[in-house]
């Protein structure tokens, strides 16, 4: 402490006399830090001031003096930005250093270093090892010596962190087709959380790396609507990185990410000129990704509730939900189905409001451990289970309004596959109607399930048929479709007048009774009505001797 005010004033005077000495030599050596002989030089000049200081103290009888004090004069913490800008270099030679003294060609991390790796030789790598060795008694020194920058330091270093990592990753994107891949950022962050521990400067690192992944998750949102709804799964792994981010972050930037996917949506995709097809392409794309992005499925229901309010108002979205389901997506969607240990699929307006944690399969206490209240940003009245419990096919489905109204159109379509076509696959037909009876009850299929035991047994006297038919040649080959009238759709067919049924050539009308007989002996306790006017006739003219 000094001893009386004269003294003090002639140590500040002292002190402000160091400072363009201290501050000329900083900027100096910083032009040439990469070489480790000048972080020395500079190293010695701290020591020395912080020296000459002491030694001014105990001569004019100060005593012990108050580094802080000096520390202000020399450091002063309103010039914070100027010790920054001037102390980086040196931090920044130092990084360099670290990352090619622990340069490895195999890893993945060190793919971002441009070194010829001719001259890469045990020689170099021991001089960076030393670099990053003997950098410590630089960092020692600005953090306990007279100058005390240790108030600048964490900032400074936290600064430069942020800088790296953002200088990181945009090499990444460029390097790998403008994609950032999860596992590159983990050793990025992980490779920079080393550095800052062996400096000793933990607590720069994680001032700052709640900030990074907030960045990263800013950054890769400009572009969420054509990573979920044009480009997935092309960009699976940067959403696997923004579910990353989220969960490093506590969901920070959920809310704006909503609605940046809305306004995209409704601006790129819910317009007039793209078809429907299209947007039930983009909205199953938005379920699949926004669900593994975001695993409380918050997102996915109020950016897909945008989608799904617009498709119920175009005229043709229940025909092609259907077509997409059962053709374009039909591969996909067998595997979601093929998952569910749900018996049946409830309507999502019935289990709006509802307690998710009174319903038969969450009454039991599995879990009760690991349950979580619902996040602040959740819609009011969706609970977790009903929630986080969909895949692609309940939100498609989830379009029509009803599961009746799913029903009656798939039976529709079912019956028009079976009987409007010759290569119809009853068995691929059964497959699917098996896996919808996971999401379906019994009764509410039963009807499709009866219209694929009548195509099969159709086969089976088709079967029947053209074995008696080789035995009696000349005779024609019959295949028909038989419908249980109770079970099947009305069918439309053209209304005749008995002298155009009469036109049927006589072989034909023949092999037809033929067939008829042949149900009549497998179902003697029915009878089969023949539509005259429904069905298609393959046959080869010949003209004269030649065909």
């Amino acid at each position: 402490m000094t001893t009386s005010p004269e003294a003090a004033r002639q140590y500040r005077e002292f002190c402000i006399s160091k400072k363009r000495e201290v501050w000329e030599a900083l900027i100096q050596y910083s032009k040439q830090a990469k070489h480790i002989e000048k972080v020395y030089d500079m190293t010695t000049v701290l020591q020395r001031v912080q020296q000459e200081c002491l030694v001014f103290a105990l001569d004019n009888g100060i005593g012990n003096p108050d580094v802080h004090h000096a520390a202000e004069l020399i450091f002063p913490l309103s010039m914070q930005k100027v010790v920054i800008q001037v102390l980086r270099p040196y931090f920044l030679s130092h990084w360099a250093n670290f990352r090619l003294a622990g340069y490895n060609p195999i890893r993945k991390i060190d793919h971002g270093i441009d070194l010829n790796e001719d001259l890469w030789t045990d020689q170099r790598k021991e001089r960076n090892q030393q670099y990053v060795h003997d950098f410590t008694a630089f960092v020692n020194e600005l953090k306990t010596g007279i100058v005390n920058a240790n108030r600048h330091i964490n900032a400074a270093v936290s600064l430069y962190i942020r800088e790296l990592a953002a200088s990181m990753v945009m090499h990444e994107k460029q390097a790998f087709d403008n994609e950032l891949r999860c596992s590159m950022l983990q050793e990025y962050m992980e490779s920079l959380r080393i550095w800052a521990d062996a400096m000793t400067l933990q607590d720069a690192y994680h001032l700052v790396s709640d900030q990074i992944y907030k960045d990263v998750f800013q950054m890769l949102s400009k572009n969420a609507y054509e990573m979920v709804a044009v480009q997935f799964p092309q960009k699976f792994r940067e959403i696997i990185t923004m579910k990353y981010c989220l969960m490093k972050t506590g969901n920070y930037g959920r809310d704006a990410l909503t609605k940046r996917l809305i306004f995209s949506v409704e601006t790129n995709l819910l317009i007039a000129s793209v078809d429907t097809k299209t947007i039930l392409q983009a909205y199953a794309s938005c379920v699949e990704a926004l669900r593994e992005m975001d695993s409380s499925c918050v997102v996915m229901h109020k950016v897909c509730g945008v989608i799904r309010e617009y498709l119920k108002r175009r005229p043709d979205t229940v025909q092609q939900i259907i077509t997409y389901i059962t053709s374009s997506k039909k591969n996909e969607l067998e595997k979601d189905m093929s998952k569910t240990v749900r018996s049946a699929m409830m309507d999502e307006e019935e289990l709006r409001g509802v307690n998710d944690d009174f319903l038969p399969e969450n009454m039991e206490c599995k879990g009760w451990d690991t349950w979580t209240p619902n996040p602040t940003d959740a819609n009011v009245g969706d609970g977790a289970p009903g929630r986080q419990g969909v895949d692609v096919f309940n939100m498609l489905v989830s379009v029509y309004g009803s599961k009746e109204l799913f029903v009656k159109e798939y039976r529709n379509l079912l019956a028009e596959r079976l009987s409007g076509s010759d290569k119809k696959d009853a068995f691929f037909e059964k497959r699917y109607l098996d896996l919808l009876k996971l999401r379906f009850q019994y009764s509410e299929l039963q009807h499709c399930e009866v219209m694929l035991r009548d195509v099969m047994q159709s086969q089976e006297i088709d079967c029947r048929c053209e074995n008696v038919r080789e035995l009696t040649p000349g005779t024609i080959s019959v295949s028909g479709c038989i419908t249980s009238s109770h079970y099947w759709p009305k069918l439309e067919h053209e209304t005749t007048t008995k002298e155009l049924a009469d036109l049927y050539p006589p072989s034909l009308l023949a092999a037809v009774n033929a067939y008829e007989g042949m149900y009549s002996m497998n179902k003697r306790d029915r009878k089969m009505f023949v539509y005259k006017c429904v069905g298609w006739v393959f046959f080869l003219p010949i003209f004269g001797l030649k065909m």
